[in-house]
This record gives C-alpha cells, sequence and structure tokens, in this order.
C-alpha cells in the first residue's frame, strides 16, 4: 500500500509541477503615459538566461506593464528584458514580481520600485538595470525552529552541476499505521518522467537539522524532484539543473 501512495504522490507533484506562467497583463488604452525599462532578472543571486521568464510592473494590484521574452544582447550575451510602463500619473509607485519559468515559481519584492516619470527611459542593453529578487524561505534553515520533518529551498536552483539540500528531522521514530516501527529517512531525486535517478540518503537520523549536496555533474539539464520521506510523511521538491 505505501508503494501506491508513494506513486500517487509522484504523479500528483509531477501534474502540478508543470503549471501555466501566471496571466499578467495590461490594457494599454486605459492609460496616457509611457516610460521604458531594460534589464535583466537575477533569482536568489543567479542571473537568468531563460527568455521564456516574465517581468511584469504594477501599482497596488494592477498590472501596469509586462514582458514575456527576453532576448540575447549580442555584446554581453545577457538576457536582457525590455518592459514598457504604463500610468495616467507622475509620481506613481511601481513595484515588480516576477516568473522563473524554470522552477515555476513567482518572485514579488516591495523593495524593487520605481516612481513613474512619462517618457522616462531607464536602463539599456549595455547597461541593464538589475531585477533582483530572492525567495523570502531561503536562510529559515538557519532560524530558531523546532525540529521537524521538512526539506528547505535546495540552494541554488537553478543550479549546475551541484545545488545544497538542507532538511530538518523530528522524533527519531514512530508507530506506523500498520504497527511498524519506522526510524529512516530517505532523499530520492526523480526525473521529470517519474523514474527514481539516484537516492541520496536511506537511513537512520537522529532529531536534527542536516545538509547534503546532490552533485548532478552525470545528469542531463533538465527538471527533477526530491522527495523526502520516513514512512509516513513524504515532502517534495522541484530543481532544475541547467548546463
Amino acid at each position: 500500500m505505501k508503494k501506491i501512495h508513494k506513486l500517487i504522490f509522484i504523479l500528483f507533484i509531477l501534474s502540478i509541477g508543470l503549471s501555466d506562467p501566471p496571466n499578467w497583463s495590461v490594457n494599454p488604452s486605459e492609460y496616457e503615459f509611457t516610460a521604458s525599462m531594460t534589464g535583466i532578472l537575477i533569482f536568489d543571486d543567479v542571473e537568468s538566461s531563460d527568455g521564456t521568464d516574465i517581468i511584469a510592473a504594477f501599482s497596488g494590484d494592477e498590472c501596469r506593464g509586462v514582458k514575456t521574452d527576453g532576448i540575447i544582447f549580442p555584446p554581453t550575451g545577457q538576457t536582457v528584458f525590455g518592459i514598457t510602463l504604463y500610468s495616467n500619473q507622475n509620481g506613481e509607485t511601481i513595484t515588480f514580481k516576477a516568473y522563473d519559468f524554470s522552477t515555476d515559481q513567482i518572485y514579488s519584492s516591495d523593495a524593487l520600485d520605481y516612481n513613474f516619470v512619462s517618457n522616462d527611459v531607464v536602463g539599456s542593453g549595455e547597461i541593464p538595470i538589475e531585477w533582483s529578487f530572492t525567495d523570502p524561505n531561503l536562510g529559515i534553515f538557519n532560524e530558531l525552529i523546532p525540529n521537524e520533518f521538512n526539506l528547505f529551498p535546495a540552494y541554488p536552483n537553478p543550479f549546475n552541476p551541484a545545488t545544497t539540500i538542507q532538511f530538518s528531522v523530528g522524533m527519531e521514530s514512530f508507530v506506523s499505521s500498520d504497527n511498524r516501527q519506522v526510524n529512516d529517512t530517505s532523499i530520492q531525486v526523480y526525473d521529470i518522467n517519474g523514474e527514481l535517478v539516484e537516492t541520496l540518503l536511506n537511513e537512520n537520523l537522529s532529531s536534527g537539522r542536516y545538509t547534503l549536496q546532490w552533485n548532478a555533474a552525470s545528469f542531463s539539464s533538465g527538471v527533477y524532484f526530491l522527495l523526502m520521506e520516513n514512512g509516513e510523511e513524504i515532502v517534495s521538491q522541484k530543481v532544475v539543473l541547467i548546463k
């Protein structure tokens, strides 16, 4: 029964791991003024080279511009995004959100803001601005939190060729639903087809927090899933190998 439950879980995370990008949109005809910005996307200190990522501008919850196709700027080799911003008043505060296609994650930051100026031109292919976003869950591993069964965000992600995996385990053992004593913790890697490609950990661990690395130098670029389980609980995470 456990294997059946695990298979169902793997199929489930595969289905949710390939969701559609956010449907951000703006109607230019509703606005009188425009400005333009050109920049690069940085996710968790890693510069994006994926033109399918998305940058969007907002005033509150209202979308004021979106760019869905970054291009490579030949002199620098960087993937740059040129976005047109729309507003009806100068001085309006514009904030930004971004979508990382490789990890299917939306980033937002109130720290990245711009005071709208009509006809303003900010950044260029030669000197792009930096839209830098950070996952707020990064660093939580070092906080004083109870030891519990948890898989923290791998870092870096995307990665090449190694990523660090941080996790915690709670009670050293418990009695499962079929009255078996369960002690082991395992972390396994599955590919996009749901096939097991590597077992990173399978041992009895004391309560506490741990770190390990996955070196994927021998694997092909693509999306992979980390599954951590202890016999009763399963948690997962998507990671992306880019070579």
